[in-house]
């Protein structure tokens, strides 16, 4: 029977419960005695857990103040789903689909109330199991499936029932039955009356907040007859509380004498409730906890110690291992792993206002410890999930990282001393904190780790700054002792909005980007020492700071220092950061600079500053770039000797080094280190003349025409070596290329380009021959009869013209020779000699094969005129004769 309110209402009559009463006990009557069982959410089976019981059950046992423990009651996974099904399997033979052990029942949805029960989630199926219901609602509400079987049967007598009716099965708990008017219609069905039912069950065991009946002493009636009298009752834990707001009766005598009939006057719900538990799952009663509790609390000194007497609020068995008893001023908790503990006093009343062992400090660990310190003395206490100090300061709370922080630091004998706060969380950001007698303890968040501010100098920087709603807010590390060597000890501390310095100079805050940098170069112990003032900061989110060995200076995104000395002059001379080189990126780093010297290095956000012996000086954009990739310092140039010059021609600039220049135009880069090509290029006009500007540092080479170096500029390429130096230009300059350069059959230059030739044509020396050009028309000979067969015919000005391509070696039947074709002319040499082949005779002796054909090389050159206006030339088999008649060959 259940109420659903305050009051609780009789459900029927006494006659209707009594016919009700002798169904039920019918019923168990007619089977044999049930066996109890031990087990406590054993995985014993369904089967084992209703064999017939060997022990007679005597009603002088039932204590009607303590019908059943809570660890029992309250206990989420005392079945799986598997054993009750087993268990209903073993109770019944069932005769129709309404026996439970064939059930399936319509559920539905329900949500988390108020933690009460945590809801419910249908299968996917329209219908669950019976089994199922009772297991998943055991587990939403946390009430024991064997208390559920026990109220089903006790009921409607459903677990022995093998052909329930729809209407049994709607009141199968009697959830919102009152004995005064029939069921409601809202809490009809079986998935209705499980869930309603342990809900029920679950909102009385909240103490002080449902239900007519607690802990503590009532008189409660018999039956629903006033006639019948009441017995007063001390109701010992929530769970017997909870059976008498759900059935309100208690047995008389007569009911416990005939525990398993009738008697006048009698009431037969709760003890019914207590049989079955007994027969089926064995005593109800766990009784470990309790048992210990009130023998502590006898052996502390009961009501007449500071613990006070038992009052109605109180939690035990909500586990199997946990039990504990509310007192005036103060709790006994009992846990399998500590026993029985007192909080008593101070604590035990702040205990009690935490929310005693289900509150956030959970169950005592320990007894009360009186502790002496240097600060006063008081008394400590451990819990589970926090430590409780009490003292003339108050009594407070330390938990997880608070706890660990001030437990660090010597706890309060320590350098903290007593807390004079709870924890907050009112600061920006939702930041926490709290305070002690010597300092303060916080954390970014409630869970973030916590750190102290307790160093005088420090916390009476940061108390002034605003302490933790200032502008250092909460600390984000330890305070750290510092023995800064030369520079001088003190103390540092991080916090989210700096690091604080507290040192000889004295004490300011280092801040972001300017703290990275300090911290990452070992601090007040490192090279920059402790610092000398704040940071100051200028438009454009500039800002700097001055420290015992240099300074530090920073936008939102670029920070470096600059300590040594030469680059510190250096950068103040150019502006510093607001100056042409920007910010420093890194800090100067030593170099050895090989054969060219030591020195320092160090690069800004618009340039790189080099100080050696030969002076300090910058490097900035592509002459920097291209000094870099030639290896900097260490490399061929060495260190600069001056700064960069710039208008030179089409903008140009140039940057003298140790070992040669640098010079730079647009994207065209180069630099001129080797001695003879340098003064070449100075004869020439350097990067005013005609050769630009280099685009790449010279490049030994060396093969079969001997050593020497090659190096590219923007209008040509000059090539060095004991030929003397040259520049190669325009189309000889490509035609020298692609027939193999310096190594090829053409070699060194042994002169410049000579111009001047007809049709514009130009033409230059080398050691292997000699290439012309004229317009699109470039050539170039190597084969010496050529050449001087060409040289014989006047050159690019006689009657061959300018050569088209190198002479090319041909062997065949005739023997071999050289071919080379000219821009009037075709020229072949063999052991015959060197002749030309012009005209229509050229072109009837290629269309018979050439050298390689019947009439093989030319033994003489054309001889014209002949009768018809006529010419003709001999080849070694045959000659060629070209007249007005047209074209004729005789072979020999």
């Amino acid at each position: 029977m259940s109420t659903d309110g305050w009051t609780v209402v009789p459900r029927r009559g006494w006659v209707a419960l009594m016919t009700a009463i002798g169904l039920v006990l019918s019923l168990l009557i007619a089977s044999p005695a049930l066996a109890a069982s031990a087990g406590s959410g054993s995985a014993e089976s369904g089967a084992a857990m209703g064999r017939a019981s060997a022990v007679a059950l005597s009603g002088s046992s039932f204590n009607a103040g303590y019908i059943i423990d809570d660890a029992n009651f309250y206990q989420k996974s005392a079945m799986t789903q598997a054993q009750i099904q087993a268990f209903l399997e073993s109770q019944v033979t069932c005769t129709n689909s309404n026996c439970l052990a064939n059930l399936y029942a319509k559920t539905e949805s329900r949500a988390n109330d108020r933690n009460i029960c945590l809801g419910y989630t249908p299968d996917s199926d329209a219908k669950e199991r019976a089994s199922t219901i009772i297991y998943k609602v055991q587990q939403s509400c946390g009430i024991s499936a064997r208390v559920i079987l026990v109220t089903l049967q006790k009921e409607q007598g459903l677990i022995t029932k093998a052909a329930p009716t729809t209407g049994q099965l709607n009141a199968a708990m009697g959830y919102r039955c009152p004995d005064t008017a029939p069921c409601s219609n809202q809490a009809a069905g079986f998935f209705r009356q499980i869930y309603g039912a342990a809900w029920q069950f679950r909102r009385y065991s909240f103490p002080d907040l449902w239900g007519n009946y607690h802990i503590g002493t009532y008189s409660i009636a018999y039956s629903t007859s006033a006639s019948c009298g009441r017995k007063t009752v001390t109701i010992r834990n929530n769970a017997t509380a909870a059976l008498y707001n759900y059935t309100p009766y208690t047995p008389n005598s007569g009911a416990l004498t005939n525990l398993r009939s009738t008697a006048p006057c009698g009431s037969y719900g709760n003890r019914n409730f207590w049989v079955f538990y007994n027969d089926w799952f064995g005593s109800p009663l766990a009784g470990a906890g309790e048992a210990a509790i009130t023998s502590r609390y006898e052996d502390y000194g009961g009501a007449s110690s500071d613990l006070g007497a038992l009052t109605s609020t109180g939690v035990c068995g909500l586990t199997t291992s946990s039990c504990s008893k509310w007192y005036e001023h103060g709790i006994i908790t009992w846990t399998a792993a500590d026993g029985a503990v007192v909080v008593a006093g101070e604590i035990g009343d702040y205990f009690k206002a935490k929310g005693g062992p289900l509150g956030s400090l959970g169950f005592p660990v320990k007894d009360v410890v009186p502790v002496s310190t240097p600060y006063g003395n008081g008394l400590n206490q451990p819990f589970r999930s926090g430590f409780v100090s009490s003292s003339s300061n108050g009594t407070f709370s330390m938990t997880g990282n608070y706890r660990s922080a001030h437990g660090s630091l010597g706890g309060v004998a320590g350098v903290m001393g007593w807390p004079t706060s709870e924890k907050t969380c009112s600061l920006p950001n939702k930041a926490c904190e709290q305070t002690f007698q010597n300092g303060s303890i916080l954390s970014a968040t409630s869970a973030a780790l916590a750190y102290a501010v307790y160093e005088p100098t420090i916390f009476q920087y940061w108390s002034a700054a605003g302490a933790g709603a200032g502008t250092l807010g909460v600390p984000t590390g330890d305070s750290v002792a510092v023995d800064g060597g030369t520079n001088g000890s003190g103390h540092t501390q991080m916090f989210a909005g700096g690091l604080v310095a507290a040192g000889p100079t004295g004490t300011f805050t280092v801040i972001g980007p300017l703290r990275t940098a300090y911290t990452s170069r070992g601090s007040a112990a490192g090279v920059l020492g402790w610092p000398t003032g704040d940071r100051s900061c200028g438009s454009g989110n500039l800002c700097s700071q001055e420290f015992q060995g240099g300074s530090i200076h920073a936008s939102s995104t670029v920070v470096g220092a600059v300590t040594v000395p030469g680059i510190v002059a250096y950068y103040a001379s150019k502006g510093g950061v607001t100056g042409s080189l920007g910010y420093p990126l890194k800090d100067a780093v030593a170099t050895s600079g090989g054969v060219n010297g030591p020195g320092y290095n160090q690069p800004f956000s618009n340039g790189f500053v080099s100080s050696s012996a030969s002076g300090t000086f910058s490097l900035v954009g592509a002459i920097r770039t291209a000094h870099g990739k030639q290896g900097g310092v260490t490399g061929p140039m060495g260190w600069p000797v001056a700064d960069q010059v710039c208008g030179l021609p089409g903008g140009g600039c140039s940057q003298e080094f140790q070992h040669g220049t640098i010079y730079s135009s647009g994207k065209v880069v180069g630099a001129v280190s080797y001695q003879p090509i340098a003064d070449y290029y100075a004869l020439k006009g350097g990067s005013a003349g005609s050769l630009g500007y280099p685009l790449k540092d010279a490049v030994p080479v060396d093969g079969p025409n001997g050593p020497g170096y090659n190096q590219p500029f923007s209008n040509g390429f000059v090539s060095s070596s004991a030929s003397g130096t040259f520049s190669l230009v325009g189309a000889i300059r490509t035609l020298h290329g692609k027939s193999g350069g310096v190594r090829g059959p053409l070699g060194w230059p042994v002169a410049d380009q000579v111009c001047g030739l007809p049709g514009g044509g130009c033409s230059q020396d080398f050691q292997g021959g000699t290439i012309f050009s004229s317009g699109k028309i470039v050539g170039g000979m190597s084969y010496g009869p050529i050449a001087d067969y060409a040289a014989a015919m006047g050159g690019a000005s006689g009657s061959l013209g300018y050569p088209l391509k190198d002479a090319v070696a041909v062997d065949g039947p005739n023997g071999p020779g050289y071919n080379q074709p000219f821009s009037k002319a075709f020229v072949s040499s063999s052991a015959f000699g060197t002749f030309s082949l012009v005209g229509a005779i050229r072109t009837a002796h290629g269309k018979a094969g050439g050298v390689r054909g019947p009439l093989g090389w030319p033994l003489a050159d054309q001889v014209c005129g002949l009768p018809n206006n006529g010419c003709s030339q001999e080849f070694q088999h045959g000659t060629i004769t070209v007249d007005s008649s047209g074209t004729r060959i005789d072979y020999t």
